[in-house]
């Protein structure tokens, strides 16, 4: 939505930054800002610099690598089949090994999208990382967890946190948010137990609000959280973002609630009509299911910090990490951004 963003900004960039940004800064320099710029079309990634990390004052002990970008899964609810830069494409191994090694924080997570769409790619680069002793987290789709393989060369590369989109134990809500790559709710099982004795810890994250979710998903959803013993979870709001498919649809159903500001599509507001309960409902039912799992996520915490002691003792700022955000109080915002 690059002409609604242009009414708050001076200039506004379109597609990735990176053949745009040199003649944006030369422009700023001079005093003469563009109000649009435009990508030509996706970055090609070899091309990308190691980003200059000497030139900032970052003490933290984490910090954020990329190693890919895109991804080929049309998942309903995603923004990013929607834009010119959703092809998969991934940064040389090398190029990301020495950024890897660089580092002078222990810990890092890969922000990639969908870093396992080049199955081999991902397998090289797992393998050139074990060198180096560093931890990591990642985002992981449901239909790799069955790669042995693929699961012990994560591990011995340092992999501890495994941020998963289950999305949903509804096969049927599955089928709705087009999330076509998922092996089958009757699978969920054994991806937890697969990560699990690779001493993995894994967060689940869940949508709620397609058309085959009804008031009683949510204590079922927290009920298979319990059963499968996920460490954690992020649960939301199905988002429609302007531009997606699910946008599309529910505005031709004219479902899409009236007068919504733009902060509210942030995962935490009902910004339509759910096929089987208000928005409302929709809202609640997300806040009591977080509540009905808070004692699970306590039970859960000893699990995850004996497991993942030796990163700890490493990074101790990540055992506070584990323990508050276990104790701190899950809450959807009433308004978006406030969560």
């Amino acid at each position: 939505m690059p002409h609604d963003a242009a009414r708050w900004a001076d200039a506004v960039v379109i597609g990735e930054a990176e053949g745009v940004f040199p003649a944006l800064l030369d422009d700023a320099k001079r005093g003469r800002l563009a109000r649009e710029y435009r990508a030509d079309g996706p970055t090609d990634m070899a091309t990308i610099p190691r980003p200059r990390r000497d030139l900032l004052r970052e003490t933290s002990w984490f910090t954020a690598v990329e190693a890919s970008r895109g991804c080929p899964n049309k998942c309903v609810y995603c923004y990013l089949p929607a834009t010119p830069w959703a092809r998969f494409r991934p940064r040389p191994v090398d190029h990301v090994v020495e950024e890897v090694r660089a580092l002078p924080q222990p810990v890092f997570i890969f922000v990639d999208e969908n870093l396992f769409t080049d199955r081999d790619h991902a397998l090289d680069l797992f393998r050139a990382l074990a060198p180096l002793d560093k931890k990591w987290l990642i985002q992981m789709p449901t239909d790799m967890a069955a790669d042995e393989e693929l699961l012990d060369a994560m591990a011995a590369a340092g992999c501890f946190n495994v941020h998963m989109g289950f999305q949903s134990f509804s096969d049927a809500s599955l089928r709705d948010a087009g999330v076509d790559h998922a092996p089958g709710v009757e699978r969920f099982g054994e991806i937890v137990r697969r990560l699990h004795h690779r001493r993995i810890v894994v967060s689940g994250f869940f949508v709620f609000g397609f058309d085959g979710d009804k008031p009683d998903t949510f204590e079922a959803t927290a009920a298979a959280i319990r059963d499968l013993g996920i460490d954690d979870a992020g649960m939301f709001v199905a988002t429609p973002y302007p531009g997606t498919r699910f946008h599309d649809r529910l505005g031709e159903q004219q479902r899409l609630l009236p007068n919504m500001p733009s902060d509210s599509f942030g995962w935490n507001r009902a910004v339509f009509q759910p096929k089987h309960m208000s928005p409302k409902e929709l809202e609640d039912g997300v806040r009591k299911a977080y509540d009905s799992l808070r004692g699970h996520f306590l039970r859960r915490l000893w699990w995850v910090l004996r497991t993942q002691l030796p990163v700890v003792w490493r990074a101790p700022a990540l055992g506070h990490v584990f323990v508050a955000g276990t104790l701190r109080p899950h809450r959807l915002a009433l308004n978006a951004g406030s969560n």
